[in-house]
């Protein structure tokens, strides 16, 4: 029946990390400035490696790489020694170092000047810059105002030389942000890692395209890892290239390259699936689809009275260690608000090194009223995993009062239209595809029913003049709308829509709200079944290419989407099927609500959020993935039912996020939190050693601590005080990564420990 419905576009998703941090009883304080690592280049390689020692990096520093830049164009004569910068068509296209991110036509849209950069590559040493290749700004014209289709063959080589003779087993790890278009892949298009053990007479390559090709959005949580043993393993005289190939539109950007000694034992999580009400069958390959109907992702936020059973669980997964594994497990833990609410697992077998593949873990869980559920799935094996580190991935899902969304549609960092994929007719929208279940299996079952009332959506800055003049002309207007699939005709009927809502200029960079236009029965929908929403856009302007384009909206581009998330809506809906699912988290909520009431008893929550004493209004409280901005009393309320319940504060002006923990036992409470706008994080200054070590270890620090010791999923392991220097035991602790947090009075620091 799906495949009646929908016309799917064939493509692999990206995916998307999503982490959820395990907070103690007391508030504490955490930096939201990332720490910087500054890496050494050209690291001489020693004989022989450990496993998981890196044997050669370079981060592509400006101190080697600045002059291959001049006022932005490539000036590939100034490689550093050992490397260098070819062209192999002729037309000039060179990589070279920046600071910045890519421009172009495409990459860079704004008011028509495409020289605008984008954001910077997200890399650990992004200040001192990286190599990038700027196909968009070498097929655009100097006035942005045309474009060409120029293909590249361009790579940076290091010719200098390599020797993997003592390692058999060798990892590829660098970080790219990259979007690439328009070419069919294949042995001969695409992004490549490529290698020569005779002097460069021939190379050997591997695809290292991260996320979606030929569409969708660009990728920045880029760190990539390719296990090239069977390219460099053994061989004495390496050399190496990044190369694009055949390609004409966006740009390839790569930073913090290292080889490695791969752990003997390491299994690489690779992406997840959450099978929601329908359990499907079909495998996947690769790390993508097989077929386009294989999984069914679970949304982000759920209306109470929407949730339904969780049917099976599927992770792709790689071998990423040395040698076989085997005893090979996947585990799906999910907790409510941090808790432990239940748990499922399911064996696998042996997976022979460099193997990518997928299993599948069935059991049903539905979520057990409102709270913020994690979906967390991790390997284990006969060995143990030496890499925590890469082996678990989660998932957040939000059940609440009444609101429906594919993403976090709070947090944008992108924005869409739906001329992003075609051009525009008035009346295209995006929409959103989801199952409605019956009103009976919810409420009392006494002629229950639901309430449809608005559409909420995110409305950017536009980007260009013409869409803030449509915007200023009163030419930009929307529609909310609602379809149900009818089984019985197998074509959509349209439910309800809204009244014609135009565009304001203050509605830019803020939430819109489109209430339905309610008659009295149409809002009140009887019935389950598959239904979609649509956000119809109407008014158009030309963009250089005299295409056809309509204003943008938000969008979350780096929260996995699920299949049906995002559909691109043709006008007129009804008798017909949608363009069909394009890879995009639209930030769009649908407002709806539930005949009877919330059937657990909820008590009114205030935080009484205060800056040096005085209310501070603007703070934003997250509780149960629910985020609430405080008044102008300094309060923001929830309604919550009882439990416990970890919370985060966080506001602008301020460079800490406070974080605690707070029960709700059977009455209203206030929780109090009070900022400070002297207050600064001290860390503590403690040491550990040895590091690695065998589960013994020593802490010295001054006076009296609290130590803490939590692996990579955040779970306790060791809790205890101490005063000064103290060893401490971890009995019955697997080897991997675990974190060492020590805390005196207000002042917390953590360091990594190995345990080996």
């Amino acid at each position: 029946m799906l495949m009646k419905i929908f016309s799917f576009l064939l493509m692999f998703v990206a995916c998307a990390f999503f982490a959820t941090a395990q907070t103690g009883f007391a508030p504490r304080y955490v930096s939201k400035t990332k720490e910087t690592k500054i890496k050494t280049t050209n690291k001489v390689q020693e004989p022989v490696k450990a496993p998981g020692d890196v044997l050669w990096e370079h981060d592509f520093n400006g101190e080697l790489w600045a002059a291959t830049s001049e006022d932005g164009m490539p000036v590939p004569s100034e490689a550093p020694e050992g490397w260098a910068l070819t062209d192999g068509t002729g037309n000039g296209f060179y990589w070279r170092w920046d600071t910045v991110g890519s421009r172009g036509i495409f990459t860079s849209p704004s008011d028509a000047d495409c020289h605008t950069p984008q954001v910077p590559l997200e890399s650990e040493t992004a200040e001192n810059g990286f190599l990038i290749l700027e196909s968009d700004y070498f097929n655009s014209a100097f006035d942005c105002n045309s474009y060409t289709t120029d293909v590249l063959d361009a790579s940076v080589v290091y010719e200098a030389g390599l020797d993997f003779s003592n390692n058999p087993s060798v990892h590829l790890i660098f970080t790219q942000w990259n979007r690439f278009c328009c070419s069919p892949f294949g042995d001969d298009v695409g992004a490549f890692f490529e290698v020569s053990t005779d002097g460069g007479t021939t190379w050997i390559k591997k695809h290292v395209e991260f996320g979606i090709i030929n569409t969708g959005n660009p990728n920045t949580d880029g760190e990539t890892k390719v296990d090239i043993s069977n390219m460099v393993g053994g061989e004495a005289n390496i050399q190496f290239r990044f190369r694009q190939l055949g390609l004409d539109s966006y740009h390839w950007e790569i930073d913090d390259l290292r080889f490695i000694e791969p752990f003997e034992h390491d299994i690489l999580l690779m992406d997840y699936w959450n099978n929601y009400i329908e359990d499907y069958d079909g495998g996947a390959e690769e790390g993508g689809f097989a077929n386009e109907n294989d999984f069914e992702e679970g949304f982000y936020n759920y209306p109470w009275f929407m949730i339904k059973d969780f049917k099976s669980y599927v992770v792709s997964f790689q071998n990423n260690g040395s040698i076989d594994q085997s005893g090979v497990a996947h585990h799906v833990d999910v907790t409510k608000n941090g808790a432990p609410f239940t748990s499922f697992e399911s064996d696998y077998g042996e997976l022979a090194t460099g193997v990518i593949d997928t299993t599948k873990t069935m059991g049903d869980f539905v979520p057990d009223g409102k709270g913020l559920y994690t979906i967390a799935h991790y390997t284990t094996a006969d060995d143990q995993d030496q890499d925590l580190s890469n082996d678990t991935l989660k998932r957040d899902i939000v059940v609440g009062s009444g609101i429906l969304s594919a993403v976090d549609y709070k947090h944008r960092d992108g924005s869409i239209m739906p001329s992003n994929w075609n051009s525009h007719v008035n009346g295209r929208g995006l929409g959103t595809r989801f199952e409605l279940p019956e009103p009976s299996e919810h409420g009392d079952g006494t002629a229950d029913y639901y309430v449809v009332e608005g559409l909420e959506f995110y409305l950017t800055s536009q980007r260009y003049s013409e869409q803030t003049e449509l915007i200023e002309n009163g030419g930009a207007t929307m529609y909310a709308e609602l379809y149900r699939f009818d089984e019985t005709a197998q074509e959509w009927a349209l439910i309800i829509s809204s009244d014609e809502y135009t565009l304001q200029i203050s509605d830019t960079a803020s939430f819109v709200y489109i209430p339905y236009a309610t008659d009295g029965s149409s809002e009140f929908l009887t019935e389950g079944g598959t239904y979609l929403t649509n956000l119809a856009f109407y008014g158009l302007w030309m963009d250089p290419f005299d295409r056809e384009q309509s204003v943008y909206v938000g969008e979350n581009m780096t929260q996995k989407v699920a299949i049906g998330a995002t559909m691109l809506v043709d006008p007129g809906a009804s008798g017909s099927d949608p363009v069909g699912w394009v890879n995009a988290g639209a930030c769009i909520a649908l407002h709806m609500d539930f005949s009877d009431p919330y059937p657990k008893t909820e008590y009114e929550t205030t935080f009484y959020v205060t800056a040096d004493g005085a209310a501070y209004e603007g703070a934003t409280v997250k509780v149960a993935g629910i985020e609430v901005d405080t008044d102008t009393n300094g309060n923001a309320v929830f309604m919550l039912e009882d439990g416990v319940y970890p919370y985060a504060v966080d506001a602008e002006i301020f460079a800490e996020l406070l974080e605690g923990e707070f029960t709700v036992d059977g009455a209203a409470q206030t929780v109090p939190v009070g900022l400070s706008s002297i207050f600064t994080v001290n860390t503590v200054d403690f040491n550990i050693y040895p590091n690695p070590s065998n589960g013994v270890f020593n802490v010295d620090v001054d006076g009296n601590a609290t130590v803490t010791v939590m692996n990579v999923t955040g779970q306790v392991v060791e809790n205890t005080t101490i005063s000064g220097s103290q060893t401490i035991t971890l009995d019955n602790v697997n080897a991997g990564v675990y974190f060492v947090r020590v805390q005196v009075g207000e002042n917390v620091a953590t360091k990594q420990l190995i345990i080996r």
